[in-house]
């Protein structure tokens, strides 16, 4: 059977996340945007140059 708390605080503070964990999350979440968007970059640029340069 669940567990109930008779503090109806202490189920809030139990299920909610904490701040760090929600701070490195999104931080984690905006270095991966970063990198993608970089490696996008450098990908479209090389084809670029690829297909100018004729190599």
């Amino acid at each position: 059977m669940a567990r109930r708390w008779d503090d109806p605080d202490q189920v809030e503070r139990d299920e909610t996340a904490s701040p760090e964990f929600g701070r490195l999350l999104f931080i984690a979440i905006g270095v991966a945007m970063l990198l993608g968007f970089t490696c996008g970059v450098l990908w479209m640029a090389y084809h670029l140059l690829k297909g100018y340069f004729g190599a």
